[in-house]
């Protein structure tokens, strides 16, 4: 990936926190939700002091699709097995991604 990146400011790093864990949370339901809540105002203001925030602007991406195509059949199924029973549905979509290369070969 090549882009131009840019350091947010305080407000906006903290409005991407509470983005991202509000999205990270919602996988882990039906369990109660972590916010940004439940930490000490000490303790939020060390962490915030600690994490520096930065937006690409991104200008061209190159990639390639990596779907553990080195390993075993049997390696293979198993990671597909695996990320099935996650119940988590971006790692069901990679597991029918691999599966689907796995057929093809």
């Amino acid at each position: 990936m090549q882009g131009a990146p840019s350091l947010l400011d305080s407000e906006e790093t903290l409005a991407v926190i509470t983005d991202l864990s509000a999205q990270q949370e919602q996988e882990l339901l039906p369990k109660k939700p972590w916010t940004l809540d439940k930490m000490t105002a000490d303790a939020l203001r060390m962490q915030r002091r600690a994490i520096v925030g930065i937006a690409v602007s991104v200008l061209d991406i190159e990639a390639k699709s990596k779907m553990s195509q080195n390993r075993s059949e049997a390696d293979q199924s198993g990671v597909i097995t695996g990320l099935r029973g996650q119940g988590v549905s971006d790692q069901a979509a990679v597991a029918e991604t691999m599966a689907a290369s796995l057929a093809d070969d």
